[in-house]
């Protein structure tokens, strides 16, 4: 009996270990055999009152309560779940079946911390009618989501519990669609060291002909991924540090911002027609991978759909793409099948909002403006069936990055639910924090970060703060605007190459923007300037790839990083007397060498890092130096610089 009771356990954890799907992955039933798996226990224990029988389990529903301040229902079954499930997301399923005859009488499957928090969904007697409820208690304050008059004894209830969020669903039958029931924040108590467990609850019973619910095929599953799983989902992300961002579409023949001109710069009459006019006759998907490859990135991602609406693949969901423009050429696919042949990544940028669109409630200039008719719900399904598209044939991708999510009509949770519907169809598949409500602000981030799914923040146009424990990706334009604009003003070498420095020391990746021109060719000046990041990067750039930021945080000084036992320092601004004070780092330096030119000389003490070098050998861009430690590196305690100006 020993090994059948772990083996449902081992089972549970098994599916926080791969990638399982909603709808499945542990199947091993824990009612058979003659007791309950090891660990289940029953809080007001009336062992007379289950049973184990025909591979289900019978519980006597007894008079008692679980609703509100009166917890005294007896047989109130706790199921312990892994640590991580509640990280990667829970999605717990049950049948019920019952004839109740009492008011109220129920059976419920809970998302559970204690009696006074958690939330339940269930089949019970309302106003003489079987009904699936779902409810909420937070502190004994109970809420009532949503109740659900059936027809039927039978019944198969799910929640996910994802991002800080609970939602219910049901179906009747097997081959039944889910029905949704409603959502709710999950009621997580402050303070106290209570863990989340499963639970299943029946109780409001008959006190004068108390009888049987059957509770059958429950189902225990993680939803994405624990910390492990999308650690190692993310490695060649995280390890690439690198990226091309491109910016495209009809707009450039006017040489204005991409979206947000429409109804602004350009009439939108005007802005809607360039379709017809865009023919990029000079772009060579091949040609593109290779400045991105020249310039030392590893990945790239395509403006797939802007805010304008406009698609860059023969979408058959709409009219308004590529195929129906004089090129009619798949840009998709020649840039996917490019970027596959050459090692880089391929990826897509995806608009939530879409202002040409007549089913998404907000139109230009600036999604300022309300159409006058309009259908979420059904702008929702065609952004699901559009990102489907994408992933099946244009997919494995790396990356799927949104953006447009700050408009009121896509709420958290529309994003969470797409963030779960688009990691079911590709489960190594990341996604940003802008799928959801993710950010505030150009910062791109949110302290309600435990509500939202997505994998990484997303700062733009600023280098994000020093982050080693939460993902983050700078994205950020070569020139001003991120379509293509006549005589932009463009970043120096230098300022590129000290930012994707300064990013990476603080463990972020840079995102770095084009906008191809109208004949489809990458401006030659942009062009140039990312062979000059490349020329540097592979003169100097070993402390980039496949390292972490740290263990100095960035500053006007430089950036630092690090990889087992190799800190590489990027020294960009020094004292006037020559030298570089750093702080100490908790480790004995073995040895030390500079990577760039000249002779360096590192003292350690006590009081910190002396690095002492001539003005003559100083690179303009960044002196590189590289210590050896006595140990691993990252596990050194970051530290602040000093200015060393002051």
């Amino acid at each position: 009996m020993k090994k059948r009771v772990n083996k449902f356990l081992i089972v549970v954890l098994m599916a926080l270990i791969g990638n399982v799907s909603a709808d499945g992955g542990q199947k091993e039933n824990p009612f058979t055999g003659g007791s309950l798996p090891d660990g289940w226990t029953w809080k007001r224990a009336n062992p007379e009152a289950w049973r184990l029988r025909d591979g289900g389990l019978e519980v006597k529903i007894e008079p008692g309560n679980m609703w509100g301040s009166k917890n005294d229902a007896k047989n109130v079954l706790l199921i312990p779940i892994a640590e991580d499930l509640q990280e990667s997301g829970a999605d717990l399923q049950a049948t019920f079946e019952n004839s109740p005859t009492w008011r109220w009488e129920q059976v419920d499957l809970v998302w559970y911390y204690r009696d006074s928090h958690m939330v339940k969904i269930g089949l019970e007697l309302v106003k003489g009618r079987n009904s699936v409820v779902m409810g909420r208690e937070e502190n004994d304050r109970t809420r009532t989501i949503k109740i659900i008059p059936i027809e039927q004894d039978r019944v198969t209830v799910r929640l996910r519990v994802t991002a800080g969020q609970v939602r219910g669903y049901y179906r009747l039958g097997p081959e039944d669609n889910w029905t949704d029931v409603g959502i709710c924040e999950e009621p997580r108590p402050t303070g106290g060291s209570d863990k989340a467990k499963v639970s299943i609850q029946c109780y409001q019973g008959d006190p004068q002909n108390p009888h049987w619910a059957r509770i059958t095929e429950l189902k225990i599953d993680s939803v994405t991924a624990t910390k492990a799983q999308r650690d190692a989902r993310m490695r060649w992300w995280r390890e690439g540090r690198f990226g091309m961002f491109v910016h495209w579409g009809p707009v450039s023949l006017k040489g204005t911002e991409i979206g947000w001109s429409r109804g602004k710069q350009v009439p939108t009459e005007q802005y809607d027609l360039l379709y017809k006019q865009f023919n990029p006759t000079e772009f060579d998907a091949e040609e593109w991978v290779g400045v991105a490859k020249d310039a030392g990135m590893k990945y790239l991602v395509l403006t797939s759909k802007h805010h304008d609406g406009f698609c860059l693949w023969p979408s058959k969901y709409t009219d308004y793409h590529i195929g129906n423009t004089p090129f009619k050429r798949d840009v998709m696919k020649e840039l996917s099948e490019a970027c596959r042949e050459n090692g880089i990544r391929f990826c897509t940028y995806h608009s939530i909002c879409d202002w040409y669109h007549p089913d998404y409630p907000l139109g230009s200039p600036g999604g300022r403006t309300v159409k006058p008719t309009h259908n979420m719900p059904r702008y929702y399904q065609y952004l699901k069936n559009q990102t489907k598209e994408i992933v099946d044939n244009y997919g494995p991708l790396g990356i799927m990055w949104f953006d447009g999510e700050w408009e009121k009509p896509w709420t958290r949770e529309y994003g969470n639910e797409l963030y779960s519907y688009l990691m079911k169809i590709q489960p190594n598949l990341i996604i940003n924090n802008r799928v959801s409500k993710g950010r505030h602000g150009m910062a791109g981030t949110t302290k309600e970060v435990h509500l939202n799914s997505g994998d990484y923040d997303t700062p733009e146009q600023q280098i994000g703060g020093f982050n080693r424990e939460r993902p983050w990706e700078t994205c950020m334009t070569i020139c001003r605007q991120w379509a293509w604009k006549p005589n932009d003003q463009m970043k120096s070498a230098t300022e590129c190459i000290q930012t994707l420095l300064r990013t990476v020391g603080g463990d972020g990746n840079l995102l770095f923007n084009v906008g191809p021109m109208p004949d489809g060719r990458i401006e030659p000046r942009q062009v140039e300037r990312l062979k000059e990041m490349g020329t540097w990067l592979r003169k100097y750039g070993d402390g980039v790839y496949a390292t972490r930021g740290g263990p100095l945080k960035p500053g006007k000084w430089g950036a630092s990083t690090c990889r087992d036992n190799k800190v590489y320092l990027y020294l960009m601004n020094w004292r006037d007397d020559g030298n570089l004070l750093l702080p100490g780092i908790g480790r004995k330096i073995i040895s030390y060498r500079i990577l760039s030119a000249g002779e360096v000389l590192v003292k350690q003490s006590g009081d910190g890092i002396e690095i002492h070098l001539q003005s003559s050998d100083r690179d303009k861009i960044a002196t590189v130096v590289e210590l050896t430690v006595d140990g691993k590196a990252f596990s050194i305690d970051p530290a602040e610089v000093a200015d060393p100006t002051i």
